[in-house]
């Protein structure tokens, strides 16, 4: 089960936001005063799709996914990792979810109630800003991903994905996946056994190494013109 808390201090708290950095105290202290921290544990849910939304999700440490549950699979949208806020969209167009929202490896998260939040918004032209840019590049995020499914083949978009991890996610041309191949190719938007082979594909020709869930980009430059030739 999640663990709740009460924040001790926004102001000093070395995982908060960057965007607290536009307001004033007294709106800072408003964030706190209308904050829960919740720590889950990998697997959990964070938010459902089709509940609520409540309050504005922080991802203070740890990396979550997004996905849309689906009859017969699920469809990850994006993985997030921490200092970013979650599915902003909803806060401002819906009163439900669209997506679900689950912890791939231990993460807490700050829970801001809606309403003080969009109200700091619409007094705060700065901070305003800043939240805009956040929706608009998850939004430009999901475009591209709708754009690399109709128009690249599976080994494509299986280079494209690596390609992102590398240098949007983790940072470094060594890493290792906090989700699974299922995962991985819900991800990528393809079967697992395809995952699965063209990992392996990937292994014997000398592009990457896998050990475990470790991963090793040998040849950074052939998978971008993977990726690009698609």
């Amino acid at each position: 089960m999640p663990k709740f808390s009460k924040p001790n201090s926004c102001a000093t708290c070395p995982y908060r936001s960057k965007y607290l950095n536009t307001l004033r105290e007294k709106d800072i202290n408003l964030i706190q005063n209308s904050c829960l921290i919740v720590n889950f544990k990998k697997g959990e849910n964070i938010s459902k799709q089709g509940s609520d939304v409540t309050h504005v999700l922080y991802l203070a440490k740890g990396q979550v996914k997004i996905f849309l549950e689906g009859k017969k699979k699920n469809i990850i949208l994006k993985l997030q990792k921490q200092g970013n806020y979650i599915g902003l969209q909803s806060v401002f167009t819906d009163d439900r979810y669209k997506f679900s929202v689950s912890a791939i490896e231990d993460s807490m998260v700050c829970m801001i109630q809606k309403d003080f939040f969009v109200d700091i918004t619409k007094k705060n032209n700065d901070f305003l800003f800043e939240i805009t840019k956040n929706i608009s590049s998850c939004t430009n995020h999901v475009f591209q991903k709708v754009v690399d499914f109709n128009q690249k083949q599976v080994r494509g978009r299986l280079a494209e994905m690596l390609l992102h991890f590398s240098d949007n996610i983790y940072e470094s041309r060594e890493f290792s996946l906090a989700i699974t191949r299922k995962e991985l190719s819900e991800l990528c938007s393809m079967s697992m056994e395809n995952t699965v082979r063209l990992l392996s594909d990937l292994k014997k020709d000398g592009i990457i190494n896998i050990d475990g869930r470790k991963i090793t980009i040998l040849q950074y430059e052939f998978l971008q013109k993977l990726s690009e030739i698609g």
